[in-house]
């Protein structure tokens, strides 16, 4: 029998094909072989099962499709037997891909096999690309509205004495501060005045 087809019968005048799923790269063999994982045949009598594409993954046996990787999932390279999770900091927002995208500054994503980044919420920020995580502004910095890369420091005759806030507080009348002081502790008195205690 040719590559492609097998016969386990003796005396008969035909061989038969393999089935889809299966293959025989061997000529004159009994038995056809089932693709192993990772692999397809979609059509009979043939002697070699196709790779999976990228983006694709097929962990059964004998299979005649791959199927799509998940959003949330990427398959990384060819002959995949099963999708991955892409890791916190990173998403794919549609199925068969085989890289999943970072999060942009100012987002993140702190799970597993996710869709999406979120937005950072004002009083925090995303420095870097892929954050699985958003960090709160320090003292005596803020960040107005969500989505932001960096926190803004406050200018003098403002203050901020706690992170995570989106706006600075005004400092007393005849008091200002140097950008960035934190605490109202640190608005002191203008040159030409002295605290009264």
């Amino acid at each position: 029998c040719p590559m492609g087809f097998a016969q386990g019968k003796r005396g008969q005048a035909t061989c038969t094909p393999c089935s889809s799923g299966q293959f025989t790269d061997l000529q004159g063999v009994n038995n056809c072989s089932r693709c192993p994982s990772g692999h397809f045949v979609e059509l009979g009598g043939l002697s070699v099962c196709k790779a999976c594409a990228e983006g694709f993954a097929q962990f059964g046996l004998g299979e005649t499709e791959c199927l799509s990787c998940d959003s949330g999932e990427f398959g990384a390279s060819l002959g995949s037997p099963i999708c991955a999770s892409c890791p916190a900091g990173y998403v794919t927002e549609v199925g068969g891909l085989s890289v999943c995208k970072a999060c942009a500054q100012g987002f993140a994503q702190s799970g597993i096999g996710e869709t999406s980044c979120v937005s950072c919420d004002s009083g925090r920020f995303g420095a870097s690309l892929a954050s699985s995580i958003c960090t709160s502004c320090p003292s005596g910095h803020v960040a107005e509205v969500g989505g932001k890369s960096s926190c803004k420091a406050c200018t003098a005759r403002f203050f901020q004495p706690t992170g995570v806030a989106s706006v600075c507080k005004y400092c007393a009348d005849r008091e200002h501060s140097n950008g960035g002081i934190k605490g109202a502790a640190h608005c002191v008195c203008d040159d030409t005045y002295v605290a009264v205690r």
